[in-house]
């Protein structure tokens, strides 16, 4: 009779953690693939501005990286399905600016912003007493820029 020889062999769930390692090492790779290919910004640059429907950042948020001629065309949370008059707070990155206007094709009363606004509420619009006398909820069409 022969003698066989016996190599050692790793129980079939010794197997596991390294499959288990390199898989998450493929999609390390994969994401590090996929990080050199995007554009050049910043850490933590965001691109356009963000409205909220309500004050304090809250509810229903939507980014804007470009002009809105008139908000009854995009969809949202209020009145008729979209974000006319239906705007509370609004966020503006380091580097950009918002210009609310109170009618839509950029029309009538304006406001521009530099900065992060948690309340609208705050921003009163002299000698008109329309929409509460403040930009809440008021804005028709926004400009949206980098600065």
């Amino acid at each position: 009779m022969r003698k066989r020889n016996r190599t050692a062999s790793h129980p079939p769930e010794s197997r596991g953690p390294t499959l288990e390692i390199g898989a998450w090492v493929i999609v390390a790779v994969i994401v590090v693939v996929l990080q050199s290919c995007s554009p050049t910004v910043p850490a933590g640059a965001e691109i356009g501005v963000t409205v909220y429907e309500l004050s304090n950042y809250q509810g229903q948020a939507r980014r804007l990286g470009a002009d809105e001629r008139d908000f009854d065309d995009v969809v949202g949370p209020c009145g008729s399905g979209n974000w006319d008059d239906c705007i509370s707070s609004i966020r503006v990155p380091a580097g950009w600016q918002a210009i609310l206007y109170e009618h839509p094709d950029f029309d009538g009363r304006s406001l521009t912003l530099t900065s992060d606004m948690d309340d609208l509420r705050r921003e009163s619009i002299s000698g008109w007493n329309g929409c509460g006398g403040d930009w809440e909820n008021c804005a028709s069409s926004i400009r949206v820029s980098q600065q």
